[in-house]
This record gives structure tokens, sequence and C-alpha cells, in this order.
């Protein structure tokens, strides 16, 4: 009986701490965003008295060169006018949007989609730099396939050549402990 109730007890206590775990999604909890909102306050971070915003979101995007499958990451905001496709990052000392990466629609060469399971890219090819971007749901955390595809769509209407992806861009890996062995002679 004594068994019991302490194994009750550990499970009780186990559950009750894994409760209390704080599950609030990283790139919620980083970049600032208020779908109501969010258009007047970019037009009002970049200085530009009339924005006309076609679609907006909560993303992830990532910023490599052409050729490479590998960037650096990015949780982060977009805004896609007539013009250009606006991917902004939140800084929270001042209270604004600042700008990752601005797209001019007229110096894009190509966009291309990549979906694997539920995760999915709108890849913005220029010149010099490739931009893989995943729309996410408001809440953060999860990918929202049907938008990214949606801001796909809404590239190609708008005039963007249509290329074919190489796969999936990747973030950079994260860093693992490296063991080496030390051998000390006798």
């Amino acid at each position: 009986m004594f068994r019991f109730s302490r194994c009750a007890a550990l499970l009780v206590i186990s559950v009750f701490m894994l409760t209390a775990c704080n599950t609030t999604p990283y790139d919620r909890a980083t970049v600032f965003y208020d779908r109501s909102e969010f258009p007047r306050q970019l037009a009002k971070d970049l200085g530009i008295s009339e924005l006309h915003v076609s679609q907006h979101g909560r993303c992830s995007a990532i910023l490599t060169t052409p050729g490479s499958n590998r960037g650096v990451y990015y949780f982060c905001t977009f805004a896609l006018t007539p013009e250009a496709l606006y991917v902004m990052g939140w800084n929270a000392t001042t209270l604004s949007y600042q700008e990752i990466a601005t797209i001019k629609l007229a110096e894009l060469k190509e966009v291309a989609y990549e979906k694997i399971l539920r995760t999915s890219q709108v890849q913005l090819v220029e010149a010099q730099r490739v931009v893989a971007l995943s729309v996410m749901i408001d809440e953060g955390g999860y990918h929202a396939t049907n938008e990214s595809l949606l801001l796909f769509e809404s590239l190609k209407q708008m005039g963007a050549r249509e290329g074919i992806s190489e796969g999936m861009i990747n973030p950079p890996p994260a860093p693992a402990p490296i063991f080496i062995p030390v051998v000390v002679p006798r």
C-alpha cells in the first residue's frame, strides 16, 4: 500500500509540473503581430503614407544565396503590396518593425513553391539572394500551408515567373557538442 501511494504521489507531482510548462511558441514570443493593426503600424514604421497591403501575416524566413540550400533563419511578419513583399522583424526596444528583406516584384527573377508534409515554402529568387518564406498561423508555432500557397499564387498573378524548386531551403544546423578523444601516451 505504501509503495502504491508513493508512485501515485510521484505521478500527480509529475503531471502537475508538466501542466505548468509555458507553451508559447518562440516565434510568437519574439515577433509582435496584431492582424487588424499591422498594415497601419507597418506604414508608419516604413514612413509610407499610403500602403496598399493585399496579404499579410506571421512568417518564418530563410535568407540565402542562389544555389545554396542553407541560410540565415528569422521569425518575421510579411506584407504583400503591388510593388514589393516586405519581410519585417520586431524591435521590442523601439516598438517598431524593422526590415529583414524587401523584395521588389519588378526585380524578382522567379518564384517557386516547395511542400513537404505540412511544411511549405515560397521561394523568391532574386539575382543575388533567395528568400524562402513560410507563412505561419497568427498564433505562431505552426505552418499555414494554404496561406503559403495563396501567397505563391498571388505573386504569380502579379507577374512573377514560376520557377522550379530544387528542394527545401533549411536553416543552419543546431550546434552540437563535439567529442574529441584525447590519447595520452604512457
